[in-house]
């Protein structure tokens, strides 16, 4: 991984990323939510495994203030749906998921909105970071399974502008599709308030 001239990801390093190519993978993804909340979408940029180069540049953007990275890898990700068979141009509005105010003074930062940022400019998307806010405080869900983090998630956003979203076609952003439970409480959120769809944008997913 070098910082500087290539902006975070040397080139070498975005080659050996599990880069998600066809529909098909896409399709899976979009059946973690089955049963659970309609996703209309899901499109992941890479495959996310433990001690993989993913996880290591996903730990970079969250804990180590490579803010650069998010940018990038949304960059990156736009550019691949924009040439990719399958794009979801149909999005009005890009929404990062949002991090409750104390975890946003403890990083500085929510790398989910620098995603969206790149992204938006890839793609020539709107972005707005004050459409939702998270109302509850919950500490690192990682140990978790999907059960307890959907009962640590459920009812934990907020739409604050329900205007701003209704009637339209919404994509949802996020760093990592696990179990989803997170990005499904969002989904009802935004379901409850008007939109007419709702898909979701992350740059890693688990298998």
């Amino acid at each position: 991984m070098m910082y500087g001239e290539e902006k975070g990801l040397c080139s070498t390093c975005r080659m050996d990323l599990p880069i998600i190519t066809t529909d098909e993978e896409q399709e899976q993804l979009r059946q973690k939510f089955s049963g659970r909340v309609l996703v209309d979408y899901v499109y992941a940029y890479a495959y996310f495994t433990k001690k993989s180069r993913m996880q290591r540049i996903i730990h970079q953007l969250k804990y180590r203030h490579k803010t650069e990275l998010g940018y990038r890898l949304g960059l990156w990700h736009g550019y691949e749906l924009l040439s990719a068979s399958a794009k979801p141009l149909w999005a009005d509005l890009l929404i990062p998921v949002p991090i409750h105010p104390t975890r946003r003074r403890q990083r500085g930062y929510n790398q989910s909105e620098l995603i969206a940022r790149g992204l938006s400019e890839a793609m020539q998307l709107n972005y707005r970071e004050d459409v939702m806010e998270r109302t509850k405080f919950i500490a690192s869900q990682t140990r978790k399974n999907r059960f307890e983090r959907w009962r640590n998630v459920a009812l934990a956003f907020r739409v604050k502008d329900p205007a701003a979203v209704r009637g339209k076609h919404v994509a949802l952003v996020d760093d990592v599709l696990t179990t989803g439970a997170t990005l499904e409480a969002c989904v009802v959120a935004l379901r409850e308030a008007g939109c007419q769809t709702v898909g979701i944008l992350t740059i890693a997913a688990t298998r």
